[in-house]
């Protein structure tokens, strides 16, 4: 719920979660945020770690695809680009969001959108990045 809703770790610590939970289940006991924190990053890099597999068990190739924007009211699924937003910046996340995975060397083509940094971010890719 915490997960799929995008709600605070700290729920768990608020007095109406708890009179909830006990309402359902009165030997319920809620767990810490800590808790719920832990089991939140290993149930990430379970699946990050059988996607991981799947990936290096294909022999295909991936397409990436980049739209830069700003969005003030959305924060899900997306990769956070920190400031400033110069070709440095940009092709650093980038190339480290690739190598995380080990994308990097199965990358057939990267789109950008017309943001005109992303003319330079070009260039530094290709150093960063094996071409083929």
């Amino acid at each position: 719920m915490i997960v799929n809703h995008e709600y605070p770790l700290a729920m768990v610590d608020h007095i109406g979660f708890k009179r909830y939970s006990n309402s359902l289940n009165p030997d319920f006991k809620v767990i810490s945020r800590n808790t719920v924190k832990a089991d939140i990053f290993r149930e990430y890099n379970e699946e990050r770690r059988l996607l991981e597999k799947v990936i290096a068990r294909n022999k295909s190739r991936i397409a990436f695809i980049s739209d830069m924007w700003t969005c003030t009211n959305q924060r899900k699924g997306f990769l956070y680009l920190p400031c400033p937003h110069n070709k440095y910046t940009i092709s650093k996340t980038l190339v480290e969001c690739l190598k995380s995975f080990n994308w990097d060397e199965k990358i057939s083509t990267i789109t950008l959108d017309n943001c005109t940094t992303n003319d330079v971010v070009v260039d530094v890719l290709l150093e960063k990045l094996k071409p083929f």
